[in-house]
C-alpha cells in the first residue's frame, strides 16, 4: 500500500475515526493506511478472532487503535463508541445477493438497520461527525446504456441491492435535515491485495489470481461478454479518504466509484491469464463453462461508471489501469505466499 499523501495526513492528525467492518477487506485497507497517521481509530469488528488479530497487529502504529467486537445490529455497540468521532466509515455489510435472496429479513438486519441506528445516535450529537458509507454500483439495476451516471434512476432488482439503496437514502435523509454530515460511495469491481486479516479473495479478478497461481484453468462462464467496471483497492482507500477533506461538495450525495473503463469478464480474466504466464513463466489457461442456472439476472448486467461526479467533488482519478493493478495483485500474492 502507498503511503499517505502530506495533504490527507493533515487533516486526519489528531482526529477520532471510527471503521465498522474494519477486519474486511476495504476496511483493513482502509484501517492500514490510517494506522500510519497519528490519530485515534475506533475499529469494529463483528469477529472475535479477527479482534484478536487486529489488537495483535496494529499495536506498534502511529495511530492510536482500539478494536471492539460485537453485532452491528446492537445500538449498544455504536453507543459506546461514537463519541466525539469526526470521522465514521461505515463499511460493515453482508455482501451476497444470494443470502439476501434467501433471507430477507435478516439481510434488512444487516445492512439497513445498522445504519438507522448509527444515524439517529448521531443526531442527538452535538457534534456531528462526517459518515462514508460504502454502497454498491448495482443499486441503480440493470441499465441499457453506459457509462452510469449519479443522475439515472435508480431500479434495484435484488434485494440486497434494495436494501443498500434504504440504508443510503437514510443517509441522505438524516443529512438533509441537518441531523448527519456524509455521503454514500457506490464501489463497482473493487480488486487488489489486502493486509493478513481481510479476504484476499475478494471479488473476481482476486480469485482468479490465486487460481491461476495454484496452476489452475481459469473458468469463464457462459460467453464472458458481459462489461465490468475493476478499480484498483489505492483507489478505492483514496477516494475514500478524501470525502471527508471535501464535505462541502461531498455531503448529503452518493457517488459511483469505478475506474470510468469497461472490460469484458473475458478480457479481464483472459489478462490475467496472460500476466501470470509472463510473470511466472507457467501456462495458464482459460476455460468457457455453463453458467449455473440459478444465477440472478444482476449477473448479466454490464456496467460502467461515470466518475466525473467524483473527479470534480474530491479532485480524484483511478491512477492504477487494470494490466498494472493485475501485475501489483499478482506480486503481492506471490510475496505474501
Amino acid at each position: 500500500m502507498n503511503s499517505v499523501d502530506d495533504k490527507t495526513a493533515s487533516f486526519f492528525e489528531s482526529k477520532k475515526i471510527l471503521i465498522s467492518g474494519a477486519s474486511g477487506y476495504i476496511g483493513s485497507n482502509l484501517l492500514n493506511r490510517l494506522s500510519e497517521i497519528k490519530c485515534e481509530i475506533a475499529c469494529l469488528t463483528s469477529n472475535p478472532k479477527l479482534k484478536e488479530f487486529l489488537v495483535k497487529e496494529y499495536k506498534n502504529r502511529r495511530a492510536n487503535i482500539t478494536v471492539s467486537c460485537g453485532a452491528y445490529r446492537d445500538r449498544s455497540l455504536w453507543e459506546k463508541e461514537i463519541k466525539g468521532v469526526d470521522v465514521i466509515f461505515h463499511l460493515a455489510s453482508q455482501t451476497s445477493f444470494y443470502k439476501a435472496e434467501s433471507d430477507p429479513a435478516e439481510d434488512y438486519l444487516d445492512n439497513v438497520l445498522p445504519i438507522q441506528l448509527l444515524l439517529d445516535l448521531v443526531s442527538k450529537e452535538k457534534k456531528k461527525p462526517f459518515i462514508v458509507f460504502a454502497g454498491t454500483s448495482t443499486q441503480c439495476g440493470i441499465k441499457d446504456s453506459l457509462p452510469v451516471g449519479e443522475d439515472q434512476k435508480d431500479n434495484p432488482s435484488t434485494i440486497y441491492d434494495l436494501h443498500k439503496l434504504i440504508a443510503e437514502n437514510y443517509l441522505k435523509y438524516y443529512c438533509k435535515k441537518k441531523e448527519a454530515e456524509g455521503c454514500c460511495l457506490r464501489l463497482c469491481n473493487v480488486y487488489g491485495p489486502g493486509p493478513k486479516s481481510s479476504n484476499d479473495d475478494r471479488g473476481i479478478l482476486n480469485l482468479m489470481i490465486k487460481k491461476g497461481l495454484k496452476g489452475e484453468i481459469l473458468s469463464i462462464y457462459g460467453s464472458g461478454n458481459f462489461i465490468r467496471d475493476y478499480i484498483f483497492i489505492d483507489d478505492v482507500v483514496r477516494a475514500f479518504l478524501l470525502c471527508p477533506q471535501n464535505k462541502n461538495k461531498t455531503n448529503g450525495k452518493h457517488f459511483i466509484l469505478g475506474s470510468g473503463k469497461g472490460f469484458t469478464v473475458q478480457e479481464a480474466i483472459s489478462k490475467v491469464a496472460e500476466i501470470l504466464n509472463k510473470k511466472t513463466k507457467s501456462k495458464v489457461g482459460t476455460k468457457h463453462v455453463a453458467s449455473p442456472e440459478d444465477l440472478l439476472d444482476i449477473e448479466f448486467r454490464n456496467f460502467v461508471a461515470d466518475n466525473s461526479s467524483l473527479k470534480t467533488a474530491i479532485d480524484w482519478s483511478a491512477d492504477i489501469d487494470l494490466e498494472k493493478g493485475i501485475e501489483l495483485t499478482i506480486e503481492n500474492f506471490i510475496k505474501h505466499k
